[in-house]
């Protein structure tokens, strides 16, 4: 199976008979290691346009947001370890992107279409950072493809925007500008 995208690297594939999980890995991309950011939660739009933070408290505790209308249901096999994208979190996301900031620049990431996609954060998966003392936050995503066939490949886009910190009108306008072209 082939999986395009930004970034394009692949952590691992872990398969039930439902389903092929490919959980993009953005830990050893220098975009995505949060060290030890003032903000370390990813910001989201949920139902009606309220803005909601995700910053877990504990790696694998609630760390995964599935989007609205994402009743796939992933199955493991028994005594299987423990993933971020085995545990969801009770919020929704309703458009397909996140941001977060860092010092005085802000990251987004968007997605072209919701489907299959789901939003993933955990406080430690950037490492332990020894200069501050305290672990270094990572942002992540997985790539849900249901009933998936084998050599049959499954691609999704996105784009990642790395630019001075700005104000969430503005976030907005970057991720509608990009959704429209």
């Amino acid at each position: 199976m082939l999986v395009t995208g930004l970034p394009s690297m692949v952590s691992g594939i872990t398969s039930s008979p439902e389903a092929a999980v490919l959980q993009s890995v953005m830990e050893t991309s220098p975009l995505v290691v949060v060290h030890v950011s003032q903000q370390r939660a990813l910001s989201i739009q949920s139902k009606e346009d309220m803005w909601m933070q995700l910053c877990t408290q504990a790696h694998d505790d609630e760390s995964t947001i599935l989007a609205q209308g994402d009743d796939f249901k992933l199955s493991w096999q028994e005594g299987s370890r423990d993933a971020l994208f085995k545990n969801y979190s009770r919020m929704r996301y309703s458009r397909p992107f996140y941001y977060g900031n860092f010092e005085d620049l802000v990251y987004i990431l968007m997605f072209e279409k919701p489907d299959d996609i789901r939003l993933t954060h955990s406080p430690s998966g950037g490492g332990f950072n020894k200069d501050f003392e305290t672990t270094n936050p990572a942002w992540d995503w997985q790539f849900i493809v249901p009933k998936y066939e084998v050599n049959k490949e499954y691609k999704y886009r996105a784009r990642a925007v790395l630019r001075p910190k700005c104000s969430r009108e503005e976030i907005l306008k970057e991720v509608d500008s990009w959704l429209r072209d």
